[in-house]
């Protein structure tokens, strides 16, 4: 293994994990105002985001759900994804 590519796979976690963390703090606080068509847009990005197909499928249905409450962009674009990984008809 070259010299730096543990400080690099080290530095991509822990960037990871800084976004993760950022990510749910917007999360909590979208929830905490109530902001619909944010939560949506949160939980697509947390879906973009996951690691394996389980946790994608639960942060798009939550997208989902929050954007047909509010009426959010992407409504259309969310379904499909959950569509083509058998989570939705």
């Amino acid at each position: 293994m070259p010299p730096n590519a543990r400080d690099d796979c080290a530095s991509s976690s822990q960037g990871d994990l800084a976004r993760a963390t950022v990510l749910d703090q917007a999360l909590m606080s979208a929830h905490e105002t109530g902001d619909g068509v944010l939560l949506a847009k949160l939980y697509s990005e947390a879906a973009d985001q996951a690691s394996d197909v389980e946790a994608e499928c639960f942060y798009l249905t939550q997208a989902y759900v929050f954007a047909l409450e509010t009426g959010a962009p992407g409504v259309d674009a969310l379904h499909a994804r959950l569509k083509a990984h058998g989570r939705e008809e």
